[in-house]
């Protein structure tokens, strides 16, 4: 256990956290400070333009399915050291990458990463002053907020 503030955290769940930080701080500077970073966002943008300026759009393909089965790799390792494993849990955890995609905005890594953070503390919050089964709903409900008020979500570009 470790303890910040009075509060105990487990300290498998703290360490997954500073692992997951650490690789969206990664992934940021990876997309935003190196030429194949920058061709795979030219690429996801618009792939014919990026193909007019000698962009090997197959091979961005392929690195961009690698870095997305990586992370989700590691995404499963780390849910599985601190959860059980069984045969449907993959769906729960699916819904609320829906949830954090939205709400954080689509194309945003740092909204993404404060969406997850505003979905847990929110669902945490609601776990312990109201009851664990309303949990889930209050996650559904910030969603659709989020849809009808924000549909860009919370760091998502407004296209137009």
């Amino acid at each position: 256990m470790f303890t910040f503030a009075g509060v105990r955290l487990p300290l498998v769940r703290v360490a997954s956290l500073v692992i997951a930080f650490v690789l969206i701080v990664a992934l940021q500077l990876f997309l935003q400070r190196t030429y194949t970073g920058k061709a795979l966002r030219a690429t996801v943008e618009n792939w014919e333009a990026a193909t007019l300026m000698g962009i090997d759009v197959q091979r961005v393909y392929l690195l961009s399915f690698v870095i997305g089965a990586a992370l989700a790799g590691i995404a499963g390792a780390l849910v599985a050291v601190g959860y059980s494993i069984e045969p449907v849990m993959g769906m729960g955890w699916t819904l609320k990458s829906l949830v954090v995609m939205v709400l954080g905005g689509l194309g945003s890594i740092t909204g993404t990463f404060v969406g997850g953070i505003i979905l847990g503390v929110t669902e945490s919050a609601t776990g312990f002053f109201f009851s664990l089964t309303y949990r889930e709903v209050v996650g559904l409900v910030l969603f659709l907020l989020i849809l009808i008020f924000k549909p860009q979500g919370l760091f998502g570009v407004k296209e137009g």
